[in-house]
């Protein structure tokens, strides 16, 4: 999904593609996945979301997709210390290479450390915006401040966050901010992994905090005051006492937010 003015040309629909990295997820073959790239694409869905620290995601979207209309919006993700001007240039070359790309559609920074000053890293990425090297440049996961600050340096074009009716942050400021900017809202975690839809009803809870899907609720242990607060809780909860069956409720107050 994406919330994004005019002149951001975007379709509703980009395919994320972590799930290629074989380390974190039940391994695909090459063959599946072009059938499923194939599929896209005859869908008329062309957009695609990977990261260089995704495995072997890169490799394999620019193995299959050489070629062929589409636009990958790839990251660069820095874990720990500042980064070099040199180990900047040097993951936008790397994703070129993997990519079979001579130029990148987008790059999105996602940052770790709020409290690093990350001035002289998106200066890099301006120089690579002007060079050609980029197409554009987006953030991943950033809050307001953080936002806004790296509008100081470089152009920014898009920001990946996560929405959905009952992760709503992104109202609070972070929209307005975006709009003002002209910087298109890329969501994620729509259906909260899942939680808004009938994917769970009667699905026991998993064991571990490692079972992907249902992480968006794990890693936080009371998410849903987070979004939208209490009122949400309290609706979800009128709709699990007056209706056993919940898959019927929830898809219709997905229509009617």
């Amino acid at each position: 999904m994406n919330h994004s003015p005019a002149n951001f040309h975007l379709k509703p629909l980009m395919v994320g593609c972590w799930q290629l990295d074989d380390r974190s997820w039940a391994p695909l073959t090459v063959d599946q996945v072009e059938r499923a790239l194939d599929t896209y694409l005859a869908l008329g869905i062309n957009q695609f979301d990977t990261a260089d620290i995704y495995g072997r995601s890169e490799r394999l979207l620019g193995q299959l997709l050489a070629g062929r209309d589409c636009l990958v919006y790839t990251k660069a993700i820095f874990l720990e210390e500042n980064p070099t001007p040199a180990q900047v240039r040097s993951k936008v070359e790397a994703s070129l290479r993997n990519l079979h790309r001579d130029r990148l559609d987008c790059v999105q920074v996602h940052w770790h450390h709020p409290h690093l000053d990350f001035a002289s890293t998106f200066a890099v990425f301006q120089d690579l915006l002007d060079q050609g090297k980029i197409r554009r440049l987006g953030v991943t996961n950033f809050n307001t401040p953080m936002l806004a600050k790296a509008l100081q340096y470089a152009n920014i074009s898009s920001h990946q966050v996560q929405y959905s009716l009952i992760d709503r942050r992104v109202e609070l400021s972070m929209q307005a901010l975006c709009l003002q900017h002209q910087i298109g809202l890329l969501t994620y975690g729509s259906l909260a992994g899942g939680y808004l839809s009938d994917t769970f009803c009667g699905v026991a809870a998993p064991k571990v905090e490692a079972d992907h899907a249902r992480r968006f609720l794990l890693q936080q242990h009371d998410p849903i005051p987070m979004g939208v607060g209490r009122g949400c809780r309290s609706f979800l909860g009128r709709c699990c006492k007056l209706h056993e069956n919940t898959k019927n409720q929830f898809p219709r107050w997905r229509s009617t937010g």
